[in-house]
């Protein structure tokens, strides 16, 4: 189990609605490049790839970026 780190000011949004939302308000245009700073554990990066954009993630947690990896390495 991830334990959050607090020098990183760490906060994991799962709710599907809020993360549709905040996806839809960026107003992302297709083939768009988009960097998701803090991609955590991905919540954000699912709804980013329903999109058809060029997206690239940036995490600074050493224990996050293996499953990051495992997960979209083929598809960011």
């Amino acid at each position: 189990m991830y334990k959050h780190k607090k020098k990183f000011g760490q906060h994991f949004l799962h709710d599907a609605e809020i993360l549709d939302k905040i996806v839809s308000s960026a107003n992302i245009c297709k083939g768009q490049k988009v960097w998701e700073i803090g991609a955590g554990s991905g919540s954000l990066t699912e709804h980013l790839l329903k999109k058809d954009i060029e997206l690239t993630i940036f995490e600074i947690d050493d224990d996050l970026i293996p499953t990051l990896k495992r997960k979209y390495l083929n598809k960011c």
